[in-house]
């Protein structure tokens, strides 16, 4: 993920926000990656119920 762009910078700013130890920029991607894979279960879910 290209560290200029907009979801990175909202999601470092919304991730260390007031946090006493900032997220690294590793966990940073690791985390964006969890909640992406858990959205498309959750879509995929949606559809199929649907």
């Amino acid at each position: 993920m290209d560290q200029k762009s907009e979801l990175w910078t909202t999601a470092k700013h919304i991730l260390n926000h007031q946090n006493e130890h900032p997220l690294t920029d590793n966990e940073i991607k690791e985390t964006i990656k969890l909640l992406e894979g858990i959205s498309s279960v959750i879509c995929q879910n949606l559809t199929v119920k649907l």
